[in-house]
Order: structure tokens, then C-alpha cells, then sequence
């Protein structure tokens, strides 16, 4: 995802959709809540402590850079990243994405110089921006790139060589990529009907299945275990076990979207069993303003509100939760 609705598509047609938000009580993105709750905010080149989220976004010495956030509501500018694209979690480290590059964070020392990974390009390389990336448990990188209108699906050898992923998704509403397992990938497409559902590829047998499970789905997270997804609709937030997806089992409703709100940035935590989302209010013109992070907790019959905190930022590309 990013601050700019550039990258989301609508049953295959590009539409904008700049990714600020703002959301209230009752639902996890109604814009109605004023809770009063006040977001702090500090520069800081600590490392993490708890268990925390981190957020690529705007505002952090002028520019985009890390923010970590501590439920309920402390925010802490972390390290500056003018050119960063999106982040991901690399099993216990923090990776961050490059237009040229991936570069693997400790995520004790988020604003320390770690490991960089140059993307070797057949040809010239594209102006694409890298829009979303993650890694398997053995270590495979996939990940996607995108210039606002068409979307590049690549594996990423232990080189930075990369090969494109065959075959690739059809005209994704979000550009996002998740692994299930060592071989088969999860990510969003369109099937006959240009509606937006999720799609399964299977690396080595090179073939995508279309779940028909849920439709209409805008973006998803998969939780580190590889056992729990979560995903939104325009008008709901589902989560549930993996198997879901593929129409076994059910994915429970964690909450609904007013219809002048959006969402994205969905986070599960290791477990599945913590959700945070990035969410805000649409205005007529496109806009999305009030950013506010979002979490729900997994109880034993329901999900349940945990945080609803103003976000320090305007924009913001993705989030992770961190060990």
C-alpha cells in the first residue's frame, strides 16, 4: 500500500486513493470518535522494547521514516528514510524497501544501517516503486512493484537476481504478496467477473488459484505463523484461520468500515490474534484525512477494540508488527 491511491485498482481500472485516515468508536474506521486520546511523539534512535508496531510514514525530520507505536497511544519518530518504499518483517529482523535495494534492519536498532540486498534487473532496471515484499520461513523473497497503473510480481534470489512470478495475478485491486508456505504465494486478483478476489500461486506447479471464499477484497495480512489471515472488504474487516480462504472454515468479523471511510495496512501479530490497521475518512474529492491506528484483540468469542490513537503522520505505506 501507499499514501497515494495510485496503487489501488478497482475492478481492474485505476482509481486514487491516498492512504490517510481517521477513524471513531463504534466501528474501527467511522470518523465520528474524538476520543481525546492525544498521541505522543519523539525523536529516538532507541531500540524497540516491547512488542511494538512500525509504521513507514511521513513527518519523521521532514520526510518519510520509521514510527514505532506502543499501545494505547505513544507514537516515537524512530529513524528517517526519505527514499524508502514499504516494510516488511524478515522473520525477527525489519526489512525495508529501496527502489534499488532491500536492506534487512535489526529491529532492536531500527535506526542503524543493517544488511542491504541490490536487486539485480535483467535489462534496465524500472522506475517502479517496490509496493509490498515478504519472505518465507526458508528465506524466499517475493515481492511487487508498481509505477501507479501496472504491477511487476518478481522472486528475489539469494543474489538479488530476479525472475518473474509465472503466472502472475490479473490486475490486483492492491498490489500485496504474502507466503503461505515454501511454494505457494497469496495474493490479490480479479476473476472473470473483473471482481477482486484472493489468488493462490503455487511457484513450483506454476499455477494461481482463485479463492472464491469472499469477494471484493481490497487489501490482507498474513499472521508470521502462516496459520491466520486477516482481510477487508469495502464494508467489513474479517479475520480467520488460512484454510478459510480456501472455503474451510470461517472467517469471523472483526468490525465494519463506514461507508465514508477506508482502510489498509492490516497487521497481524505472530499468533493472529492482535490486529492494527491504518484507517480514514474519504472525502468527495478523494482525500483521505485524520490518520488513526487501529487494533483489535482476539478474545474467545469476538474481536474486541484495543487502541484507537491519532497518528503522528499524513501518509503512511505499510506497517509490521515487531518481536
Amino acid at each position: 500500500m501507499t499514501g497515494d491511491r495510485r496503487y489501488i485498482r478497482i475492478a481492474g481500472v485505476a482509481a486514487a486513493l491516498s492512504l490517510l485516515a481517521s477513524a471513531c468508536a463504534g466501528s474501527p474506521v467511522s470518523t465520528a470518535d474524538r476520543s481525546g486520546r492525544t498521541a505522543t511523539s519523539k525523536s529516538t534512535t532507541a531500540g524497540l522494547g516491547t512488542p511494538q508496531l512500525v509504521v513507514l510514514g511521513d513527518g519523521v525530520s521532514g520526510g518519510l521514516g520509521l514510527w514505532g507505536f506502543e499501545a494505547p497511544d505513544r507514537w516515537t519518530a524512530l529513524a528517517p528514510l526519505p527514499s524508502a518504499t514499504g516494510v516488511a518483517r524478515f522473520g525477527t529482523s525489519l526489512a525495508i524497501a529501496g527502489r534499488g535495494s532491500i536492506e534487512v534492519r535489526s529491529a532492536g536498532t531500527p535506526a542503524s544501517a543493517g544488511r542491504a540486498l541490490p536487486l539485480k534487473w535483467e535489462g534496465p532496471a524500472p522506475t517502479a516503486e517496490i509496493a509490498a515484499l515478504d519472505r518465507s520461513p526458508g528465506g524466499a523473497i517475493a515481492m511487487v512493484t508498481t509505477d501507479g497503473e501496472t504491477q511487476g510480481y518478481w522472486l528475489v534470489a539469494p543474489d538479488g537476481a530476479l525472475r518473474p512470478l509465472q503466472p502472475a495475478p490479473a490486475q490486483p485491486f492492491t498490489p500485496l504478496v504474502a507466503w503461505l508456505d515454501e511454494t505457494r504465494l497469496l495474493v490479490l486478483t480479479t476473476d472473470k467477473e473483473q471482481v477482486s478476489r484472493l489468488g493462490v500461486v503455487d511457484v513450483a506447479a506454476a499455477t494461481i488459484e482463485t479463492s472464491p471464499a469472499l469477494a471484493g477484497i481490497r487489501v490482507f495480512a498474513v499472521s508470521q505463523d502462516r496459520r491466520y489471515l486477516s482481510v477487508a472488504t469495502e464494508t467489513t474487516v474479517y479475520a480467520g484461520p488460512i484454510e478459510a480462504l480456501l472455503g474451510v472454515g470461517q472467517l469471523a468479523t472483526v468490525a465494519m468500515i463506514d461507508p465514508s471511510a477506508v482502510v489498509w495496512g492490516l497487521a497481524l501479530d505472530d499468533a493472529g490474534t492482535r490486529l492494527a490497521m491504518l484507517s480514514g475518512t474519504v472525502a468527495a474529492d478523494g482525500a483521505v484525512t485524520s490518520v488513526r491506528e487501529i487494533g483489535y484483540a482476539k478474545g474467545s468469542e469476538s474481536w474486541t477494540k484495543e487502541f484507537d490513537s491519532p497518528a503522528p503522520f499524513g501518509k503512511a505505506t505499510s506497517q509490521v508488527w515487531m518481536p
